[in-house]
């Protein structure tokens, strides 16, 4: 049994993903390419037991990039396969819903780290004000049982919050808390965070701008991507039913009107 991604789950995201509360501490900036990274403990129960390992935060703005590009680069496993060198393997197990499906991933870390791999749940949402949203965590799955040379590893949160700005970019803001299990010590992974993350972001700004080319190339014009879904309002309305609803009120003002003497 798995619990499905809801609506009120993404607004949770985006508000800690803009969370100001004091708690995210500055571990790398880079102000010519607007990048900034931070880090947060783990925010626990009482009694509770951690795992060690920080939160990360990365904000960076490019203005060559769009939303759209962005979340069909993060989603597309085929162009990921073109990109991702430290990539093993990669599938879908299987898809829960529109907006809901369970993946394997497999990794080989930098050395000397031990081949690591997932087995995750992963939600996406489209919104109707042109931002996005992208999440997954850990779960056990039947048809994906732990592999011998590997390190089964957990992701206790990710999540890529992608915003439109005004001159047609995106502003991305990246979650990630993640437990790489094994004997990798917590402090060594939380103090690379600030030369690990640049790096991704760096390398996933690259890929994404190559993405609307190779699409073109190897999916064509017409490919409907089922990843793609009817976008949401953050109040919880779909676009289809705003329409509809715009269009109910226009009739019954123009039925209105027409009652009138």
């Amino acid at each position: 049994m798995y619990k499905l991604m809801q609506l009120p789950d993404f607004v949770k995201l985006r508000g800690f993903a803009g969370s100001q509360d004091g708690k995210w501490t500055k571990v790398y900036e880079d102000r010519q390419k607007v990048l900034l990274v931070e880090s947060r403990p783990e925010d626990l129960k009482p009694g509770e037991k951690g795992t060690g390992f920080n939160i990360v935060r990365a904000t960076v703005q490019w203005d060559d990039i769009n939303p759209e590009t962005l979340f069909n680069t993060l989603h597309d496993a085929d162009y990921r396969k073109t990109w991702d060198r430290k990539m093993i393997e990669g599938y879908e197990i299987c898809q829960l819903d529109s907006r809901n499906d369970i993946g394997y991933y497999a990794v080989q870390p930098y050395w000397p780290i031990s081949k690591r791999d997932f087995c995750n749940l992963r939600s996406w949402m489209e919104f109707t004000n042109g931002e996005y949203i992208i999440m997954n965590h850990s779960v056990d799955h039947a048809d994906c049982p732990e592999r011998e040379g590997f390190v089964r590893a957990r992701s206790i949160l990710t999540g890529y919050y992608m915003i439109p700005t005004h001159s047609g970019g995106v502003k991305l803001i990246f979650i990630s808390h993640s437990d790489p299990k094994g004997s990798i010590p917590a402090w060594l992974v939380n103090n690379l965070l600030g030369s690990v993350i640049p790096d991704t972001i760096t390398n996933l700004h690259d890929c994404a701008l190559k993405y609307d080319s190779w699409a073109l190339e190897n999916h064509g014009t017409d490919t409907k991507y089922k990843w793609r879904t009817p976008k949401i309002d953050w109040d919880g309305f779909t676009r289809e039913v705003r329409d509809k609803e715009k269009q109910y009120r226009v009739l019954n003002l123009e039925c209105v009107q027409k009652e009138r003497p």
